[in-house]
């Protein structure tokens, strides 16, 4: 006897909407000169571009559980399988990274490259500071007879990134301005960020034969389209499809 079928799954995956947003925000920036506007700006990007990829990563994930149930008749793993999903519906960035482990070959950090790992780990410990409210800490001391502006603990860390990176000009550098939630390191987040969601999407789809891809980027796309972004797609999609296994990519 045939099962009456008895709902059908009308849920709203967020990926699409937040790198909208991202994007959008990115392009009203441009017409604005107050800095502390900008700063707010630049702020709600960066906590943003987090949930976004936590987002991705959640639809990945789904999908490879999906593929991983569609192939297998064991129960236990099945199982284990239904568990993880279950997980994926709480879980937070480390507990993506842990649930990664477990249902793929790799951990996460095989389908990318050790910069932008180093990169997209320092904008989740900044995230975690700036989500919950804490204080941009920072103090001016003197420097040689010269202001210096001074960070600590994971602020220092950014800045120093940011300087090991070249993202900050000579100038930015010696300034007393505020470099954490500057427009040029608010950006350095974003295309790395949108660049790790690409490269692993791309991946991983391609290491577990599945067809997600195509209907991820299709959505992400249209979605960008109708906050009247004039969106053109990372040039890694533009690779061919062959790309290479391992680190470094």
């Amino acid at each position: 006897m045939k099962k009456k079928l008895t709902s059908i799954n009308h849920s709203i995956p967020t990926y699409a909407y937040l790198i909208g947003q991202i994007h959008w925000l990115s392009e009203q920036r441009k017409e604005i000169k107050e800095p502390s506007i900008i700063r707010g700006i630049n702020l709600s990007i960066t906590i943003l571009l987090c949930t976004y990829i936590e987002s991705s990563l959640n639809e990945l994930l789904i999908s490879v559980i999906t593929n991983c149930k569609k192939k297998s008749n064991d129960e236990p793993y099945i199982r284990l399988l239904n568990n993880l999903e279950e997980r994926l519906s709480k879980a937070t960035w480390t507990q993506y990274l842990d649930i990664g482990k477990t249902i793929l070959p790799h951990p996460l950090i095989y389908y990318s490259d050790n910069d932008t790992w180093k990169g997209i780990s320092i904008l989740f410990k900044l995230r975690n500071q700036l989500v919950h409210g804490k204080n941009i800490k920072a103090t001016i001391e003197f420097d040689n007879q010269i202001l210096q502006l001074k960070y600590s603990g994971i602020y220092k860390i950014a800045y120093d990134y940011f300087k090991e990176k070249n993202i900050l000009r000579p100038n930015e550098l010696n300034s007393q301005n505020h470099k954490i939630l500057s427009t040029r390191t608010t950006n350095h987040f974003v295309k790395i960020g949108q660049n790790f969601i690409d490269i692993i999407f791309i991946k991983i789809n391609k290491e577990q034969e599945m067809d997600y891809l195509g209907e991820f980027m299709a959505f992400k796309d249209n979605i960008i389209s109708d906050f009247g972004i004039d969106y053109k797609q990372t040039k890694l999609l533009q690779f061919d499809n062959d790309i290479p296994d391992g680190m470094p990519f």
